[in-house]
């Protein structure tokens, strides 16, 4: 009985190494990103290539990732697709917003003492979304 379990192993991982070896011979882009690559569609004498599908950034103002500040409550600052809906989430606490139609928002924040971890996601209006992390620490002690 264990022999047969050995050999179910052995035949299993020749089968599956040259499933994979074979996906990745015939399309290696795909595979490895799986993003494909446009293919240029021949229309009588042009050549149209299929477009490139960007997603709304997200960028904070104001605080820096990985800063120290010297009170608890802050306001965020950031800027991302025109009304798209906020969320950021720390240890304790939700907050929401909206994102005026240029897409600049703010939201006031209560932090912990130490390390704050800010998990940030937009929305679009579209449904696309972004995310990202800051790490803000909040410290009362006076550096010099």
């Amino acid at each position: 009985m264990l022999k047969g379990f050995i050999l179910a192993i052995i035949f299993g991982s020749i089968v599956g190494f040259g499933v994979s070896n074979i996906l990745v011979t015939v399309n290696p882009q795909k595979i490895i990103t799986g993003i494909p690559t446009p293919t240029p569609i021949s229309t009588s004498n042009s050549i149209v290539t299929t477009p490139v599908i960007s997603t709304p950034s997200l960028t904070i103002e104001y605080p820096q990732n990985e800063s120290i500040v010297e009170t608890a409550n802050i306001t965020l600052k950031g800027n991302t697709a025109g009304s798209s809906f906020v969320l950021i989430s720390t240890a304790n606490d939700s907050y929401q917003t909206v994102a005026d139609n240029s897409g600049s928002f703010l939201v006031d924040l209560s932090l912990n003492l130490g390390v704050n971890l800010l998990n940030i996601k937009s929305i679009s209006p579209d449904d696309i979304e972004n995310s990202l992390e800051l790490l803000v620490t909040y410290s009362t002690a006076k550096l010099e």
